[in-house]
């Protein structure tokens, strides 16, 4: 998913004992771990007040600063009234003093008082119909709502959207630029694995201070994951070579729990007869770059990874249809596609080639080979690499 990241990072410092910008700059890594590793989510204690409309704020005695928040600009005008009526019901929600708020045509401005936080917007990418940009729109915002943030801004774009919002979690705002990051799995699941597999990782993402998470979409067997936070690095670890399927669970499970312990997220464990993989997000590891998609091996699973693109493999009817999805340029293909099928214990049955030629362009999702399926198979992969 190619990401346009824009952040508006406020520092919100109340009126006495404000730390200077010197300060902040000199916090590392290992400085915002040791400080905030235990931190929870705190909103300010302020008087709930009406909006005020027209108020000469220079006489206002609040605590806090003063923070004008515009929109982008709206399809409809009604669409803008939506938005703002939402966000001025959550901030008071939160505590925060709306001092007031007034749409200018397709526009709106929310004047209001906190004494933390940092506003940052998130643009989409764009989607194969409005509808779905709509949906995705509407759960977005729930998340960030389930996470403690106010959306201030929830704006469809046709086949894409804009949502703003306010994190109060951290006494400082952020110190550094929000890294984003989107994580696609390797579609090893069947779909109740999938969906089991996606709710684990979203809890535990929603559940850290450190991270915000912004879409959660199942897509049949895999999912995709796109959060923010402010350092760290996607990563995976492969274990190969066991002589059966239990010793293969046991020891996928025994890595989690130890990378669990050390307070790593586990995004995917894919576990067949003989290897696993388990893909984690490292808080506290080497910063990836911002807008990076990542595959089910991380950044050594070069076919992911390639032009920014992934592939799916669906079982429709007794037959295997492999997609690919392109968020990059033009990938040319001349070759030899590969189906491998695997049963409902993870072990393989068999593999299948499709010869294709074909340019795929930037893409949401296009069907590109089909092939017959075993009787007894319960999932499959789709590979290109070799045909790039």
């Amino acid at each position: 998913m190619k990401l346009n990241m824009k952040v508006v990072a406020v520092v919100l410092l109340s009126m006495s004992g404000a730390a200077s910008a010197a300060d902040l700059n000199s916090y590392t890594a290992s400085d915002l771990k040791n400080n905030f590793a235990t931190a929870k989510i705190a909103v300010p204690t302020v008087p709930e007040a009406d909006v005020v409309e027209n108020a000469a704020f220079s006489s206002m005695k609040y605590s806090g600063q003063i923070q004008t928040f515009v929109s982008g600009r709206f399809i409809w005008m009604e669409e803008a009234d939506k938005s703002m009526n939402n966000a001025v019901a959550m901030l008071k929600k939160a505590g925060i003093v709306v001092l007031g708020a007034h749409r200018d045509s397709n526009t709106y401005t929310i004047v209001f008082q906190a004494s933390r936080g940092s506003i940052e917007t998130y643009d989409s990418d764009e989607y194969h119909y409005s509808s779905d940009a709509r949906k995705a729109a509407a759960e977005s915002a729930a998340l960030l709502e389930s996470q403690g943030l106010v959306v201030l801004e929830e704006n469809l774009n046709e086949r894409s959207f804009s949502i703003s919002y306010l994190d109060l979690r951290h006494p400082h705002g952020h110190f550094n630029q929000m890294l984003t990051l989107t994580f696609a799995t390797s579609g090893k699941f069947t779909q109740e694995k999938a969906k089991e597999s996606m709710e684990r990782a979203v809890a535990m993402l929603r559940e850290n201070n450190f991270t915000t998470l912004l879409e959660a979409h199942l897509e049949y067997t895999g999912y995709t994951l796109v959060f923010r936070t402010l350092h760290g690095k996607i990563d995976t670890y492969v274990g190969e070579g066991y002589s059966s399927a239990s010793d293969t669970q046991k020891a996928a499970d025994e890595f989690a729990i130890a990378l669990e312990s050390q307070g790593v997220i586990i995004l995917e464990k894919s576990v067949t007869q003989r290897s696993f993989s388990i893909a984690y997000f490292n808080l506290w590891g080497e910063s990836s770059r911002s807008g990076q998609i990542y595959g089910a091996k991380g950044q050594d699973n070069s076919m992911r990874l390639h032009n920014n693109y992934r592939t799916d493999c669906r079982i429709i009817d007794g037959s295997a249809k492999g997609y690919v999805r392109n968020r990059g340029g033009n990938i040319r293909i001349a070759g030899n596609t590969k189906f491998v099928f695997f049963d409902s214990d993870g072990g393989q049955i068999t593999y299948s080639l499709r010869y294709v030629s074909a340019v795929i362009g930037n893409t949401p999702m296009r069907l590109l080979a089909e092939h017959s399926a075993p009787s007894n198979v319960a999932f499959c992969e789709f590979d290109i690499s070799e045909a790039i």
